[in-house]
């Protein structure tokens, strides 16, 4: 094994060893996956159900700790593909896995486009449907709070989207988990040190 193999893998383990979250080892995630405990939490939407549909990023959710409350933003972003079949969301399928969710209402915020929410529970946030103008489209983006929960008291499911598959919907679940820009900028830190750290050794 030469210098540079060992290095890299050295740096790797540092990332790893800080971060360990953020490189869990993908699976097939189907038909859920468990948030992992962590204070942010990002997934692409992608692994599609349908034989006949293939798998590809159809979606974004990014999950975040703040305070009492876990903030939700979804994205949806199959970069007009099929938008002549005129798809839209359908819905985000999760499962709650402890906890509830006691609030009525659910205000949307920082919202690309004109999205509107039919309704929601511990099995999902539906939103309006192809008859209504405000149904959720390809390039936009909404956020949302549960109240009093934890980013660990989910399962997410899948992007549920419709109209997309000869008039028919697919849903798509999480494909893996993102690791966070801070984690690559740590396997970056660590490789550098290490790199330093070498060339001390052999001017030694």
């Amino acid at each position: 094994m030469n210098t540079f193999k060992k290095i890299t893998q050295a740096a790797i383990l540092v990332a790893i060893v800080a971060a360990p979250s953020a490189f869990a080892a993908p699976v097939k995630l189907t038909p859920a996956i468990a948030v992992p405990s962590g204070t942010v939490q990002n997934f692409v939407l992608g692994l599609s159900n349908t034989a006949g549909f293939p798998s590809q990023n159809m979606g974004t959710l990014r999950l975040e700790q703040i305070g009492a409350d876990t903030k939700w933003t979804l994205a949806a972003n199959w970069d007009n593909k099929y938008n002549s079949g005129n798809p839209f969301v359908f819905g985000l399928d999760f499962a709650m896995t402890s906890g509830s969710l006691s609030q009525s209402t659910l205000p949307l915020f920082d919202v690309t486009g004109t999205v509107a929410v039919k309704s929601f529970g511990s099995s999902g946030v539906f939103f309006n449907p192809s008859n209504n103008a405000n149904r959720f489209n390809d390039g936009e983006k909404v956020s949302w709070l549960f109240k009093s929960t934890n980013i660990s008291n989910f399962l997410i499911k899948d992007l549920h989207v419709n109209a997309i598959y000869n008039g028919q919907s697919v849903k798509f679940a999480p494909m893996t988990p993102v690791p966070e820009p801070e984690t690559y900028a740590m396997m970056a830190v660590g490789l550098a040190a290490l790199v330093a750290m070498r060339r001390r050794q052999q001017k030694a």
